[in-house]
């Protein structure tokens, strides 16, 4: 079972970052701009893992609910490898990333406590917008990326921590909720 675990984005601030996305796309450059419903952040992607290790990972996500809630607010938009050869944009924040930082690395140390193999990459807080299908286009993205475009939005609560099944189909992921745990209430992010 192909699996991730990911802070949803509040239903209030899809129309803001899809606009965004959409801008990016009128751009023409041959990217799979990620669908409205599927926007998150992903604290750990796991992959397939077998069907044995689903409990263990769900019991894993136990480690993060006396962490407190907190808020966030999205930011510019960014790209990895870089701006200037864009593999996948994503859109940063501008509040919120060191308390997702210290969520994912807590999941990370029970993660590979329980012998799920570790992340490779650092954890960099973002949320992806679309993923390159090929270098077709590229100019007038990079063209875009380099006026640093962002969300003007307000500052939102992130407190649900979501484990998802992914199913690829021809059309995009389907992601289905495993897993919910709340973090505690009581802190205002601020």
């Amino acid at each position: 079972m192909r699996t991730f675990i990911a802070l949803l984005l509040p239903d209030l601030l899809r129309p803001a970052v899809k606009a965004l996305a959409g801008r990016l796309a009128k751009c023409g450059a041959d990217f799979k701009w990620v669908e409205e419903e599927n926007f998150h952040v992903t604290l750990r992607f796991l992959g397939e893992i077998p069907p044995a290790d689903l409990t263990s990972v769900q019991e894993a996500l136990k480690v993060l609910a006396p962490f407190p809630a907190f808020h966030a607010q999205l930011g510019e938009v960014g790209a990895f490898p870089s701006t200037r050869s864009p593999r996948v944009v994503w859109l940063g924040f501008r509040q919120g990333r060191s308390e997702m930082t210290e969520v994912a690395k807590a999941l990370e140390r029970e993660l590979v406590q329980r012998r799920i193999p570790p992340e490779e990459k650092p954890f960099h807080a973002h949320l992806t917008l679309g993923r390159q299908r090929s270098p077709r286009g590229l100019e007038g993205l990079v063209s875009l990326l380099n006026e640093r475009p962002a969300v003007e939005a307000p500052a939102f609560l992130l407190e649900e921590v979501v484990l998802f099944s992914s199913t690829l189909t021809p059309q995009g992921p389907v992601y289905r909720a495993l897993k919910t745990v709340t973090l505690k209430e009581g802190n205002d992010g601020h």
